[in-house]
């Protein structure tokens, strides 16, 4: 992309920020590493930024752009928090810090410093990647960041 396209793709980004609170960026696969998703936006709500890998970008979106509803409402996040009601069937999404944020380049552009948690999906059993038997091939989700020491569960209404 040259500079110009740059420009303008950061534009329309802040423009969908401007309507709706925040944008939805996603990346395709490629060099061997799975696509991911990630909101452009929670940063101006005053909230971390929200990356999800391995998800199908449109089931992504969906869900980021719930989470993104709850922040407008006033819920903060936190490494930790496990959350029922963004997935269906009534699966928890749990949140850890992304310590490797390098990857959200729409965010460093618009706003300068990167802050973020990865919303981590279980599998079928409602387990996570750092629980005995966890049932997905290893690295079908990376983790950008260590597993919380302790967890807070909240389910919304």
């Amino acid at each position: 992309m040259s500079d110009q396209q740059i420009d303008a793709y950061i534009e329309s980004t802040k423009a969908l920020i401007a309507e709706y609170g925040w944008a939805v960026q996603g990346v395709g696969a490629g060099d061997g590493a799975p696509q991911f998703s990630y909101s452009v936006g929670f940063t101006a709500l005053g909230h971390a930024e929200v990356i999800i890998e391995s998800l199908p970008m449109a089931a992504a979106q969906g869900v980021l752009n719930n989470i993104g509803q709850v922040i407008k409402d006033g819920l903060r996040l936190a490494p930790g928090d496990v959350v029922r009601g963004f997935l269906g069937n009534d699966l928890p999404l749990a949140f850890i810090a992304a310590e490797d944020d390098s990857d959200l380049t729409v965010v460093g552009r618009i706003y300068g410093e990167k802050n973020a948690l990865q919303a981590v999906w279980p599998d079928t059993s409602a387990r996570f990647p750092w629980d005995k038997g966890y049932d997905m091939p290893q690295g079908s989700q990376p983790l950008l960041g260590a597993s919380p020491e302790a967890f807070r569960e909240i389910t919304l209404s």
